[in-house]
């Protein structure tokens, strides 16, 4: 009898039982927690937040490129824009369309690392990533009802941003001895009708020192009428004495006059920091020359047809175009002493036919030249920290 060849039944039961064991690895393989199937989900979810991330920050990018810099009201914007979500601002988590978690904690701009400090180089302002030019317009600042089309990048100071008004804001009258020692009070008092709660520190009024970090002017170096004949020198310490001998007013100085000298006045009336005081005969005080004019284009007293500043034509536009005519000058918040012989002058200085100088309101021998003296008011106002600035000049906070 021909024998029958086949399997036996425990090879059988052998192959089934291998073959269970390799379809249990091929599923787990495909299905398991480190599976194909959840590791092509994982790859998924994260291809889904690596796109969403970069569309957001090539947005950001983008804003960047266009103004210099963007804020955290920017992020936001974008956020809303790529993922559709409504976010709050500092927020270190949102969801990609797809529902998938995305952390944007590295997004946001941190004011007191970067953004907000503000220097100055004449007519250039900037915090390292926006940069200005004094007499560059701004917008979105309101005080006292003045806008749009009215305010004005002025220079930096202490790190913060000031802006001034392009054209005078009403007309302050200073006069005599009032006018010397309450003149600075007056002027500042009346720009901080200029200050809004919400965007400005603080509000005052323009003083020399903003123009001068505009011009780079700087009165230690340029000594004004040093080695000339007249009293009139910068830093001239004058001696004034009320003779006993001829009852006339004698003075001498560190600069000009060097030798004792006399002169027609008979009278010496002096704020002493405190109170005005006047002279009695065989008495003597001391005055320092502080006054001085200049020209922006020439940094002298030679005048000039140019219409620039450092090269800028907006600078010079926002300070000394509109206080050609008299009735366009304004005050700066600035005390002055003008030393002559045996006279002195005490004077606010202001800004007006092109250049920087004076008035002076009182003179030691108790009159008045210029009474009622008339000139217009520019507030200045110290942005806040928190304000945000394109290169383009729109505020925001």
């Amino acid at each position: 009898m021909k024998k029958q060849e086949g399997i036996t039944l425990v090879a059988l039961v052998v192959t089934i039982i291998i073959l269970i064991i390799l379809a249990g690895v091929s599923i787990n393989m495909i299905v398991g927690e480190n599976g194909i199937i959840q590791r092509s989900k994982e790859a998924s979810i994260a291809t889904d937040v690596s796109q969403t991330k970069e569309q957001i920050q090539l947005e950001l990018l983008a804003r960047y490129s266009q103004a210099g810099k963007y804020t955290n009201a920017d992020v936001i914007e974008v956020i809303k824009q790529i993922t559709g979500n409504d976010i709050e601002e500092n927020a270190q988590t949102t969801t990609t369309k797809k529902g998938n978690p995305i952390d944007i904690s590295d997004l946001w701009i941190n004011d007191s690392e970067t953004s907000n400090v503000w220097t100055q180089d004449k007519t250039l302002v900037t915090n390292g990533i926006v940069t200005l030019e004094v007499g560059q317009l701004v917008s979105g600042y309101i005080g006292n009802k003045i806008g749009d089309e009215n305010w004005c990048v002025l220079g930096a100071q202490d790190g913060k941003l000031l802006i001034t008004t392009n054209s005078n804001q009403g007309i302050i009258t200073l006069t005599g001895q009032e006018g010397y020692t309450n003149g600075l009070n007056t002027l500042n008092d009346a720009a901080k009708a200029y200050r809004d709660d919400n965007m400005a520190e603080t509000a005052r009024s323009i003083n020399v020192e903003d123009i001068n970090r505009v011009t780079g002017y700087d009165p230690d170096t340029v000594r004004y009428n040093e080695g000339t004949s007249y009293p009139y020198q910068w830093k001239n310490e004058v001696n004034y004495t009320l003779s006993e001998s001829d009852l006339k007013i004698h003075c001498q100085g560190t600069k000009y006059p060097t030798s004792d000298t006399s002169s027609k006045y008979t009278s010496f009336t002096y704020w002493n920091g405190n109170s005005w005081e006047t002279l009695d005969a065989g008495e003597s005080v001391k005055l320092t020359h502080t006054h001085y004019y200049y020209y922006p284009q020439t940094l002298s007293t030679t005048e000039s047809s140019e219409t620039q500043i450092n090269g800028s034509t907006n600078a010079y536009n926002l300070l000394f175009t509109s206080s050609m005519e008299e009735e366009n000058y304004y005050w700066l918040a600035s005390q002055f002493i003008l030393t002559d012989l045996g006279i002195c002058g005490f004077g606010i200085g202001n800004v007006g036919s092109g250049r920087v100088n004076a008035r002076i309101l009182f003179n030691s021998d108790g009159t008045v030249k210029y009474p009622d003296s008339k000139r217009g008011l520019r507030p200045v106002v110290v942005l806040k920290s928190n304000v945000h600035v394109t290169s383009d000049g729109i505020l925001s906070i």
